[in-house]
């Protein structure tokens, strides 16, 4: 008991915070990924106004690496927890702009940990870490996911048992945090929570994040009533970061189209695991000395996992169609970009009859990345 009435969930879950950190670095040092994701690649993708961001020279990289690690020790230490949060900021902000390809919305949610544990706020840290619960059971709400789409072809089981899991995945993240902030519904919130995180640890390969979030459901057992700083600044900066994530997941709805078909407005808006999709490209260079046109492959460039993504973000295909032209002194720039999405048949993404060189990427709907139309394939 004396244990429960000392604890500080906000200083453990900052603590826990700084040992993902640790972990992280020390995950990239031993699978050899800081060579083969950042160094190696000859060409990375850039996020938007971001595009000056470029891998450091020569190994400066690792030096990257080690200052997440000891920042993360810093934090974790809870000594100068301050000193290791803009340790970890820094290394941690640069590491996830250098390339949008490695995105994942797990370390989005680091980075937006980083920046609100500065106001030592516990409802804060809690409404941070309550994002993707809340908003992952938002991005569920689509008719692919309420018909069994894309779980029907992750798992091999009967039609009863895909709705099951859809409809129960859904629920869960919907529901989960006020559990485990209500005592009545704590425990059950608490197993429930346990056997999700668990089972995504080991059925996805997701890395230190299930269990950060397994770890650091005690900060949802004490109950802050949310009060704002009483300085200015502060008070600015924790209500535009509310509103700003309260917005951001649904500004595509301001773009026309299929959210998960074209990407545009999806990325930072909390859609993970919705969507199953596949497929190849091609991009094609015409030449004047040849009625063929020229083909390169992106995997003497890129990394497997780079193409992967690309082919499947209009974003990225457009990035590499420009760096393509550059890098092979040419004004036209085409692409055949086949994807399935969520059990459907392959259709086109891109009119292989635009010229990408001449395209630019701006906030809203593009009119060269194709409409939705394939025909699903019956379960």
């Amino acid at each position: 008991m004396r244990f429960f009435s000392s604890f500080d969930p906000l200083v453990y879950t900052r603590r826990l915070f700084g040992l993902v950190l640790l972990g992280e670095s020390i995950r990239f040092w031993v699978h050899g990924w800081i060579s083969e994701y950042y160094i190696e690649p000859a060409f990375h993708f850039f996020y938007s106004g971001f595009s000056f961001i470029q891998v450091l020279p020569g190994n400066w990289m690792y030096v990257v690496f080690v200052l997440l690690g000891v920042s993360g020790g810093l934090i974790a230490s809870n000594k100068w927890w301050r000193i290791g949060l803009i340790g970890g900021l820094l290394s941690f902000g640069y590491i996830f702009l250098i390339d949008p390809a490695y995105y994942n919305n797990h370390y989005y949610l680091y980075l937006l940990l980083g920046f609100v544990f500065w106001f030592e706020s516990l409802w804060l840290t809690q409404f941070t870490i309550a994002l993707p619960y809340v908003f992952g059971a938002v991005a569920k709400m689509n008719m692919d996911w309420l018909t069994g789409w894309p779980v029907r072809l992750w798992y091999d089981v009967s039609e009863w048992a895909v709705y099951v899991l859809s409809y129960g995945g859904l629920l869960f993240d919907l529901f989960i945090v006020p559990m485990l902030m209500w005592r009545k519904t704590r425990l059950l919130g608490v197993i429930l929570a346990a056997f999700f995180h668990i089972y995504n640890a080991i059925q996805f390969e997701i890395g230190l994040f299930p269990w950060f979030m397994l770890l650091a459901l005690p900060v949802f057992f004490v109950i802050e009533r949310p009060v704002l700083p009483l300085d200015a600044w502060r008070r600015t900066l924790i209500g535009g970061f509310i509103v700003l994530q309260c917005c951001l997941p649904f500004r595509h709805l301001l773009i026309p189209g299929t959210v998960y078909w074209t990407t545009e407005g999806r990325r930072f808006s909390w859609h993970m695991k919705t969507v199953n999709k596949s497929g190849t490209i091609q991009f094609f260079l015409p030449q004047d000395d040849s009625i063929e046109p020229f083909s390169p492959s992106p995997y003497d460039e890129l990394h497997p996992f780079q193409v992967s993504v690309m082919s499947k973000h209009p974003q990225m295909i457009l990035q590499y169609a420009h760096h393509l032209a550059e890098l092979y002194d040419v004004d036209e720039v085409y692409v055949l970009a086949l994807i399935a999405l969520n059990g459907r048949e392959k259709q086109l993404l891109i009119d292989p009859q635009i010229n990408l060189v001449q395209e630019a990427w701006e906030f809203g709907h593009h009119p060269w990345v194709l409409p939705l139309t394939s025909e699903r394939v019956s379960p």
